[in-house]
């Protein structure tokens, strides 16, 4: 399992990848944010991919996940998420992912950054 989650506050998780990370991997990263007890109060999600060696994703699947969590945000909190990766190729994915969910009108805030410091600057300035 290239992913591990965690919680370091009751509103804030971080989710780390590591080595490998394929699609699969993604879909259980966040089925397994998603049927946690603790997503109901869940404000802030860290999506790090600042320690992935390759990634097997590409533009359709990030389309896919857009759309599952779409459906998720009719029904979840609104939710802020930071996602973090220096790899070119993967944030272009991300902006793909962001992109796809202001399209269908997403009321989630999804930011990119290439550094975990800046994200977190970032949530904390939103806890506030």
């Amino acid at each position: 399992m290239p992913y591990k989650l965690v919680w370091p506050t009751d509103t804030t998780m971080h989710c780390h990848f590591l080595g490998k990370v394929g699609f699969g991997d993604l879909t259980c990263a966040t089925d397994d944010f998603y049927n946690d007890i603790r997503v109901d109060r869940t404000r802030f999600a860290v999506w790090d991919f600042s320690e992935m060696g390759e990634f097997v994703v590409g533009k359709h699947e990030a389309s896919e996940m857009a759309a599952t969590d779409f459906a998720a945000s009719a029904y979840l909190k609104p939710l802020k998420s930071a996602f973090i990766t220096n790899n070119p190729a993967f944030a272009e994915l991300v902006r793909h992912y962001i992109s796809e969910m202001d399209a269908m009108g997403a009321q989630w805030s999804n930011k990119l950054f290439a550094d975990r410091a800046e994200a977190m600057r970032w949530i904390a300035s939103e806890s506030k």
